[in-house]
């Protein structure tokens, strides 16, 4: 079943996509497209997924499955700056392009109008037979039709269908799912796999056992990852039960507690952290992304929430338990496999979008810092864990 057809939720904003639509179908006068047949498999393919961290890693299947339908195909991804860690070497993609536009910054950024024109500059450059935008963001749909890029695949969630020659239905699933209806448009025969491992090189690994060596974490005594942040503040626990699940996990004997994040999180963090009895190691702003990824595949476990370094725990393997807010739909936004347990609370505003929450903050509050020790002593002795 398809989900709303426009991701606004003000209804001003709906309105506003659906005359813009109506008027650009009219201009361009839409009509419909079968899928291409095998005999026209394209030869040079754009993917475009701009956004964020947990957005790369939910797309990786897609990537994986496209590969396997197309393997003379060349795949080029445009990707914000953490494409390089995720896709390396071993990636199914031929090339990625790394760009980081204003609109999806945190906080957003102002010149987005120059970035959306070089980008552009750079597409037309590229001559490209084919594009999948993942996003269904309407700036995206305008450069793969101003490119002229005969092939254009995507949702159109915020308008410009009609720049498109394939719009795919967004269902109601799994963002990994909705990934590979969009790849099922040129390879049909497309499953979604687990997420794709990330490759460390040894460089990583030295940096990462260096930070472990310093917080009194070591092979022996390994570490509980904490990440104490989201991209949303609404996302987030409160920092008084963040503080007391701290505490409790030193006190469980689980691990020396190392805390992670960006330098622009640090202030945040140090917050929460004078709460707590037992300081933990803070890392903010001290690890690359590969050497986070170290970092995690030395980790005995991950507590954090519905953010980008969670799902990238997700894909290391270590066990996780995930605090999941009503800001998104946890069938389409929950970790993907994994050993994983996620503690949410239902509520009749989720999903709700909000980066800040205008109610009691219900979905998170009731939470208790003690399931927090329970499901992950449960994960670590290898007695739970959630399938996709």
């Amino acid at each position: 079943m398809e989900s709303s057809r426009y991701a606004f939720r003000k209804a001003w904003m709906r309105a506003a996509a659906r005359l813009f639509d109506a008027v650009g179908a009219g201009l361009a006068g839409l009509r419909q497209i079968r899928p291409p047949s095998a005999s026209a498999a394209p030869r040079r393919v754009l993917l475009l997924r701009l956004d964020h961290l947990g957005d790369g890693l939910f797309v990786g299947p897609a990537l994986a499955a496209l590969r396997a339908g197309l393997p003379d195909a060349e795949l080029v991804l445009l990707c914000g700056p953490w494409g390089p860690a995720l896709f390396g070497r071993d990636a199914p993609v031929n090339a990625v392009e790394v760009r980081e536009v204003p609109w999806f910054a945190r906080p957003r950024r102002r010149g987005g109008v120059r970035a959306w024109l070089e980008i552009l500059r750079w597409i037309r450059r590229q001559r490209f037979d084919a594009a999948i935008d993942f996003r269904g963001d309407v700036r995206h749909l305008a450069w793969l039709a101003l490119a002229r890029i005969p092939v254009r695949l995507g949702y159109a969630r915020t308008g410009g269908g009609f720049w498109l020659t394939h719009r795919v239905p967004y269902r109601d699933a799994h963002e990994v799912e909705r990934n590979l209806d969009l790849v099922g448009a040129l390879t049909p025969q497309a499953v979604a796999g687990p997420l794709l491992p990330v490759s460390v090189d040894t460089q990583a690994r030295r940096a990462a056992d260096a930070l472990l060596a310093e917080a009194g974490s070591s092979a022996d005594r390994p570490a509980v990852i904490f990440h104490l942040t989201a991209g949303y503040p609404s996302k987030c626990w409160e920092p008084e039960s963040l503080a007391q699940a701290i505490d409790l996990v030193h006190e469980s004997g689980l691990g020396p507690i190392l805390v992670i994040g960006t330098a622009a999180e640090a202030p945040v963090i140090a917050a929460i952290v004078a709460r707590a009895r037992h300081a933990p190691s803070v890392l903010a702003g001290r690890t690359t992304l590969p050497q986070l990824v170290a970092l995690l595949g030395r980790a005995r476990g991950f507590v954090g929430h519905d953010s980008g370094p969670a799902h990238l725990a997700v894909a290391v393997g270590v066990p996780c338990v995930l605090l999941y807010s009503g800001v998104n739909a946890l069938r389409s936004w929950g970790p993907w496999g994994g050993r994983t347990q996620v503690l949410h609370r239902d509520v009749e505003c989720s999903p709700c979008g909000l980066a800040v929450c205008n109610r009691n903050h219900e979905c998170m509050r009731d939470i208790a810092p003690e399931a927090v020790v329970a499901a992950l002593r449960r994960l670590v002795d290898g007695r739970s864990g959630s399938p996709p």
